[in-house]
């Protein structure tokens, strides 16, 4: 399921480079994003299962005492 992050991220990013080569506006204006939200959410995912440095910081001193 990892994987699926990081295939957004770069599914986003292919798709906002892939924009410029559309002449009318409003279809590069929809690729684009598209674009930037599949990237968005990617990136999302990913760092939703990252801890806070609150987090970390806290367990560290738990540990030394």
């Amino acid at each position: 399921m990892k994987y699926l992050n990081y295939f957004l991220i770069i599914l986003g990013i292919a798709l906002a480079l892939y924009s410029d080569s559309f002449e009318d506006y409003n279809k590069k204006t929809t690729v684009l994003v598209l674009g930037m939200a599949a990237m968005m959410i990617g990136i999302y995912r990913i760092s939703k299962k990252l801890r806070s440095r609150s987090d970390r910081d806290n367990s560290n001193a738990s540990d030394d005492n």
